[in-house]
């Protein structure tokens, strides 16, 4: 609900404040009056007039005029002035490129909460044995939504089979945007449903926890496994350790008899058996049956400006499905502001801008995150040894910007033991632990099924 109102704000004020024909235009050919709350469907409906009227874009300085002259109550005209104003904030630095996407987003938002809304006033009717009147309610819900989105039976009398049918269309919607990349470990998956095209996920942990080799499991099998396109762009670890890193992962897949440790190809100390895969790698990468993984370095002093042209560039020879940066606190940031704080919250809002915008379509990025120090005193002290969302570092644009946040702990006891913790999810959910076996030589990561076994459904 909350990222719905964002959008409206940001759309109404963009418009507004740019006096942008083409996107108005856009706008009125993809937006209904009913994508908007009350009070902002007020201003739509006002913006929408005028246009027809005047063949002109509403300013802020006719729109507040306009208000007046209706003659409106002293307490509705400040509302009026109080929306405004909010709108107008919240898109104070929206950009041409950003503007399309939210457009996008306000209307799936707007399909999925009416259909939370709908499915909970079926499941009511249901419960009550009013078959007919609930498979009703959904199929007018579906009436109004993209079909295409939901594949459901309407033809043919289907009162006995109203609760699979509801629970189809409530399972649909987590199945309804395409280009989802899944992170290779099952029960995390199956609470995630992956990361999407613009999505921006943060894997928060303190020093030396293990972020990067989590990022590396997900690269590879997000390339070998899903057989889709990784691009690694590596700023703290330089290109050769890390290609050390994913060499030794790779082998670790089930089609290699023998692993290889990240230390003995360090050292050159490998044995008969080992070198065997090597030469088996050499002729499994040259294949074309998986996805590409490209390893990028960023030069010292770059600009995430860098990176886009980057990726961009690469876009051209593959199609990119995931991109990772490791990490972001060593980009330089474009503009050199007064303090710190400032510089942080600008590059995770480019960060962010990068996820949504990619060859106009988006594109998932996962970047490993320190905690600062105050963050992880705050989690040694609590119960559980758990994070707080809002204490993770000096900035919080990171914690507002990012729409997946998973933070990784591990106890001194227990090295070769980690967790996990959902602290933020684009749907709301959040939580959720999961535990994971590490093994540090080949940079591996494991689910552990709770307290007992493994997880069986490892990659």
């Amino acid at each position: 609900m909350e990222e719905w109102i964002r959008c409206q704000k940001i759309i109404l004020g963009y418009i507004i404040t740019s006096q942008d024909t083409k996107a108005l235009l856009h706008a009125l050919t993809v937006l209904r009056d009913e994508y908007f709350e009350a009070q902002y469907r007020r201003l739509w409906k006002i913006m929408r007039y005028f246009y027809v009227e005047k063949v002109a874009v509403l300013n802020l300085t006719i729109l507040r005029e306009f208000v007046r002259d209706q003659k409106v109550s002293e307490e509705k005209l400040y509302a009026v002035e109080m929306n405004l104003g909010e709108c107008c904030e919240a898109a104070e630095k929206t950009t041409e490129n950003e503007i399309y996407y939210y457009f996008g987003r306000l209307v799936a938002l707007y399909r999925e909460l009416t259909l939370k809304d709908t499915l909970e006033k079926a499941h009511i009717t249901l419960a009550s044995g009013g078959y007919e009147k609930s498979r009703d309610l959904v199929l007018q819900a579906l009436s109004g939504l993209d079909d295409s989105v939901i594949e459901i039976a309407q033809d043919g009398d289907i009162k006995d089979e109203m609760p699979e049918v509801i629970a189809e269309v409530a399972s649909a919607r987590d199945n309804r945007r395409t280009g989802a990349v899944t992170l290779g470990f099952p029960m995390l998956d199956d609470e995630m449903l992956g990361v999407w095209p613009g999505d921006a996920c943060l894997v928060a942990g303190f020093t030396e926890v293990g972020k990067t080799m989590f990022c590396v499991n997900v690269a590879v099998n997000v390339a070998f496994v899903q057989k889709k396109n990784v691009v690694f762009a590596t700023t703290e670890t330089v290109r050769r350790p890390l290609r050390r890193r994913i060499i030794s992962r790779v082998s670790r897949l089930p089609v290699f008899e023998t692993p290889i440790s990240t230390r003995k190809m360090k050292m050159g100390d490998l044995t008969d058996e080992e070198k065997t895969t090597l030469l088996s790698m050499k002729d499994y990468f040259e294949t074309v049956g998986h996805g590409a993984l490209s390893v990028i370095q960023v030069p010292i002093g770059a600009t995430l400006s860098w990176l886009r042209g980057k990726l961009l560039q690469l876009e051209a020879k593959f199609h990119i499905d995931l991109v990772i940066l490791d990490d972001l606190r060593m980009i330089r940031p474009s503009v050199k502001r007064r303090t710190e704080f400032e510089e942080f919250n600008d590059l995770f809002k480019e960060f962010k801008a990068i996820a949504r915008t990619h060859a106009g379509k988006g594109v998932p990025i996962m970047t490993p995150y320190h905690v600062s120090r105050d963050g992880y005193r705050r989690a040694l002290e609590s119960p559980g040894h758990r994070y707080d969302l809002m204490g993770l570092s000096a900035s919080a644009e990171a914690e507002r910007t990012a729409d997946v946040i998973l933070a990784l702990w591990r106890d001194e006891e227990s090295p070769s033991e980690l967790r996990m913790e959902i602290l933020k999810h684009r749907d709301g959910r959040k939580g959720r632990m999961f535990k994971f076996r590490l093994e540090l030589e080949y940079q591996y990561f494991a689910e552990i099924e709770g307290a007992e076994g493994f997880n069986a459904g490892g990659f």
